[in-house]
């Protein structure tokens, strides 16, 4: 599994707009949103992409790792209740 992620050797801006007025805001890390429709669909398909700075890059990692190892945790935690809404789920497709 990959995530798309850009890394800027240098400073990034936030541009923050309030009441009107436009602030600079130094930061380490971004998420540009991308959305695109292929012409044989209907659908939209969004796309979210890190962007983080060289220094900020290990931070970024770490956080990322710890993200999916709390998802599996959770995922192995509550495995048995998965499975069981899982297979209701089957349940119902084969009736349709």
């Amino acid at each position: 599994m990959g995530f798309p992620c850009i890394v800027f050797d240098g400073t990034i801006y936030e541009a923050i707009v309030k009441n009107g007025k436009m602030k600079l805001q130094k930061t380490n890390h971004i998420i540009l949103t991308r959305s695109t429709r292929a012409s044989y669909s209907v659908y939209d398909v969004n796309f979210l992409i890190d962007v983080v700075t060289k220094n900020y890059f290990n931070n970024y990692l770490r956080k990322i790792n710890n993200d999916v190892k709390s998802c599996f945790d959770k995922v192995t935690k509550h495995k048995r209740r998965l499975w069981r809404e899982l297979e209701k789920l089957s349940m119902i497709r084969s009736a349709t």
